[in-house]
């Protein structure tokens, strides 16, 4: 009768034990889905911010391939970092930027209405996205919604860096 309770609390033991170590592998195999992930939208972040530095050492003016494309009017989707500094550019250089988009609208401190992704939004000659890592996705979501042009900021940079302007 003795072994019996002290079998149990082994086999209780071992089972606690592979448990843990199951829940502990899912643990780590989140974490490093999560880091990969993370790692792969700075890096496109900063390599996205090299080509627009450089263009703008040359003198080129991401503006310029609005004013090129006709987009007069622009709605910047995504008003972090990236969005705030093309607002930034674009208004000092001609073109009008009439609104963002954020899912976290209530928050931004930008001298600009936001409006959420799922509120009624206003026409424009093109929606420019900045979050350029989830890109497909925000196009997928507008075109339910608008019927004018969803460009990335990435698309911008890379047409103007490629043509050396």
């Amino acid at each position: 009768m003795f072994f019996l309770p002290i079998g149990g609390l082994i086999l209780g033991f071992l089972i606690g034990i592979i448990l843990d170590r199951a829940i502990m592998a899912k643990r780590r195999e989140t974490y490093r889905v999560t880091v990969e992930s993370r790692l792969d939208k700075m890096t496109a972040f900063y390599f996205l911010l090299v080509k627009w530095l450089r263009l703008s050492q040359r003198g080129n003016k991401i503006a310029q391939y609005f004013v090129d494309q006709g987009y007069r009017t622009v709605a910047i989707y995504g008003m972090k970092e990236l969005g705030v500094r093309l607002f930034e550019e674009l208004r000092d250089n001609g073109v009008d930027v009439l609104y963002g988009i954020d899912k976290d609208a209530d928050n931004s401190y930008v001298p600009l209405d936001i409006y959420k992704p799922d509120e009624s939004l206003i026409k424009v000659d093109v929606v420019v996205v900045t979050a350029v890592a989830y890109f497909d996705e925000i196009k997928q979501q507008l075109e339910k919604k608008i019927d004018y042009p969803i460009v990335s900021l990435e698309e911008v940079i890379d047409k103007l860096f490629g043509n050396g302007t």
